[in-house]
């Protein structure tokens, strides 16, 4: 069901210059309890400051470095403020506190527990902090697991293996939310499952796409629990656009913004991000949009500062908002930032000994501090804090 409307849009979105970031994909963000950015990537994890990326991966030999291929997939903060992390080959979880330029980062490796016993190679997908503080993980060929406390490993779901269709022999899972009522939903190519970890019973929900839409590459790929409502679950998809999911009655519907193209090359949406607002914003194809879940209509994309024709045209694979309402949008070009208001961006003109590029630096972390040196670049305010190599302060609310 293709649905655009004249849904109210947010202020324009920004391109941050941050020198250093690994020219890969960003698949995951989070913000540690300190304010600081982690951003995960296709090739390693950053930890950002506002000024400094600093870039941690893979080491081999070292058991104590970021597991896996350096494919970061996603980030989590648990309770405690520690930071989990999965890759394609393993997860790992490690203290923020002890990040940055002056200290190594050590990653406490987590192993799955299985049929075939214990393993360190893990397909990681998905990470999902439940109300209860459990710790769920989606893999790829390895169904659902959650993590156990007492032997410090991740447990799969055997259960899952049952309700697997006949046709499908590995247990191949992304996305998984817990909602209110305790119920574990979690999703693959074509079907939404329900388990409940009172009785351990698990069922199969049909949706929209069927087995003939995945042979044309028609998968599900994402699934966020409806802020608003409890009965509503939203699934994001290859092909299909955004879907809507009824626990109560098993029925779906979708939204596209898109007609033409292949099947699979169009209506693809990378990301959802619940908003306070009660929107959802929407990273779809190559834009950026809200969604109304009343109206069940799209806005128009969202424009961007960064480039002369205004249009942003990248894939957001991560979407954030942090506790200042600003968003953060990860993509295959760098990363992007989303202000509450329009009013937080005011050009300003850099001081004489400054003639370099634009560039855009956030405020993040503690950054109240003075720098001596020659300025190679300056910015515009956000959030009233203005930056330059010379100089770092805050703002008082007139231009500089």
């Amino acid at each position: 069901m293709p649905t655009t409307a004249q849904v109210p849009t947010s202020s324009e979105l920004v391109h941050l210059d941050i020198r250093g970031l690994p020219a890969a994909p960003i698949r995951s963000l989070v913000k540690d309890l300190d304010g600081y950015l982690w951003i995960g990537t296709e090739n390693g994890l950053c930890r950002y400051d506002g000024i400094n990326l600093d870039v941690y991966r893979n080491i081999p030999g070292d058991s104590t470095s970021l597991p896996g291929n350096n494919f970061v997939h996603d980030l989590m903060m648990d309770d405690r403020g520690m930071i989990w992390v999965s890759s394609f080959g393993g997860v790992g979880v490690f203290d923020p506190h002890r990040g940055g330029r002056s200290s190594l980062l050590r990653f406490d490796r987590k192993a799955l527990l299985n049929a075939n016993g214990r393993n360190t190679s893990i397909d990681a997908d998905d990470l999902f902090l439940d109300q209860q503080g459990g710790i769920w993980l989606s893999c790829v060929r390895s169904g659902l697991a959650r993590y156990d406390e007492a032997s410090g490993m991740f447990h799969d779901l055997r259960e899952l293996n049952d309700a697997l269709p006949a046709d499908q022999k590995n247990p191949f899972t992304m996305g998984v939310v817990r909602d209110a009522d305790g119920v574990v939903w979690f999703s693959d190519a074509i079907s939404v499952y329900s388990f409940d970890p009172g009785t351990r019973r698990i069922e199969r929900h049909a949706t929209s796409i069927t087995a003939q839409d995945a042979r044309k590459g028609v998968q599900l790929a994402h699934l966020i629990q409806d802020p608003q409502d409890p009965n509503t679950l939203w699934l994001g998809s290859w092909g299909a656009g955004l879907i809507h999911f009824d626990k109560r009655t098993g029925r779906s519907e979708n939204y596209t913004i898109a007609h033409d193209g292949p099947v699979n090359f169009t209506n693809i949406v990378w990301a959802i991000l619940p908003r306070t607002s009660g929107h959802l914003l929407i990273a779809i194809d190559k834009e950026l949009r809200d969604f109304d879940t009343r109206s069940r209509t799209f806005s128009k994309a969202i424009r961007t500062l960064e480039f002369g024709s205004g249009t942003f045209e990248s894939i957001g694979n991560a979407l954030m908002q942090d506790k200042d309402d600003r968003i953060w949008v990860g993509t295959f070009n760098g990363l992007f930032t989303l202000p509450p208001r329009a009013a937080d961006y005011r050009k300003w003109s850099p001081p004489a000994q400054c003639s370099a590029r634009p560039a855009i630096i956030p405020a993040i972390g503690e950054q109240n501090n003075t720098r001596t040196g020659c300025c190679s670049n300056w910015a515009w305010r956000v959030n009233r804090w203005t930056h330059c190599h010379c100089r770092i302060r805050k703002s008082t609310g007139s231009s500089p």
